[in-house]
């Protein structure tokens, strides 16, 4: 529906395709269809279907120029957030259907449907982007002192694209919000949740402390992990959950160093912060409501962390007004 709704694609001859190879800006390989359903977490009731074709085909400069996503950084979506606690904006949220459709696509692309699809002659488009008030890829928070304002754009954007009024802000890519007089808290509850249970570590034993005392074991190498690919994707997810566990960056940082090689006791150290992070999965950062717009910012240095090589570690934080933001 997201592909003929949208105009999508324009079926022509294949042997038209093959004649006109040589005036063509763009032309795709055979492309490997993959039909993936999963159910959505802003609703657990909807499916997704997903189609992929082999991208990782073409050359750049030859086949695509430019390779970019509107991503809004983390630092940003938290300096938005605390600037609606401090001066008590609304806060809401849009969703853009099938984003990447909504585009002028300024060359012929040419790829073979998947067996058994009926595609009907309609438009092209391809994703070259849109601008809304702070987006990630097709999620788009909205604030400001202005209820009126806000429908406003939510009207004009559902003009131009098919969009879903979300309403306040409370789910965005994995950040729990929650509003309240006094302020907003921001977490990662679920995402915590998700990990220990992909980690089979829901029954652990809590910890108190997010690290191990001594810390010299990192920096022997032995005892060698067979496959290093869990221990991997397992600090990836744990350096996400520092965007509102700050007090986790370091423990974190410190062993994903030894990704290429890392051993049983990196593995130990990483399971005792998930016992800690089993202790406290509510943990965040609150943004207080009423809180003076000054920026402030801390930085500090350790003395030769390393025993191997006496590198010292440096650690930096920005505050606006008493809000952590960066």
């Amino acid at each position: 529906m997201a592909i003929t709704g949208n105009k999508e694609p324009n079926l022509i001859i294949k042997q038209k395709a093959c004649m006109n190879r040589q005036k063509l800006c763009r032309e795709r390989s055979k492309p490997y269809m993959v039909f993936n359903t999963t159910t959505t977490r802003k609703d657990p009731q909807r499916f997704k279907a997903r189609l992929v074709e082999k991208g990782y085909t073409q050359q750049e400069g030859i086949n695509y120029l430019d390779t970019f996503s509107l991503v809004a950084k983390l630092t940003t979506v938290r300096l938005l957030i605390a600037l609606a606690a401090s001066n008590n904006w609304f806060l809401h949220q849009l969703d853009v259907d099938n984003v990447f459709l909504h585009g002028d696509l300024n060359e012929e692309v040419y790829m073979e449907p998947p067996p058994g699809l009926d595609i009907h002659e309609k438009g092209q488009r391809t994703p070259i982007g849109f601008t809304a008030l702070l987006v990630y890829v097709d999620d788009i928070v909205l604030t400001g002192n202005s209820m009126m304002e806000i429908n406003h754009i939510k009207d004009l954007l559902h003009r131009k694209f098919q969009i879903k009024n979300l309403g306040e802000l409370k789910y965005f890519i994995e950040l729990e919000v929650a509003r309240s007089k006094k302020g907003i808290h921001l977490c990662q509850r679920k995402y915590a949740l998700d990990i220990l249970k992909e980690t089979v570590m829901l029954g652990c034993k809590r910890s108190s402390t997010p690290f191990l005392s001594d810390t010299s074991p990192l920096y022997k190498m032995d005892n060698y992990l067979e496959d290093p690919g869990p221990y991997k994707r397992l600090i990836g997810k744990l350096l996400y959950l520092t965007n509102t566990r700050p007090n986790l960056c370091f423990f974190i940082n410190l062993p994903s160093q030894f990704m290429q090689s890392p051993t049983n006791y990196h593995h130990w150290a990483v399971q005792h912060i998930l016992r800690y992070i089993k202790s406290k999965p509510l943990e965040g950062l609150f943004f207080v409501a009423d809180s003076p717009l000054h920026l402030k910012a801390f930085s500090d240095s350790d003395w030769a962390t390393c025993p191997n090589i006496r590198r010292s570690t440096t650690g930096f934080c920005v505050f606006l007004g008493s809000s952590l933001i960066s």
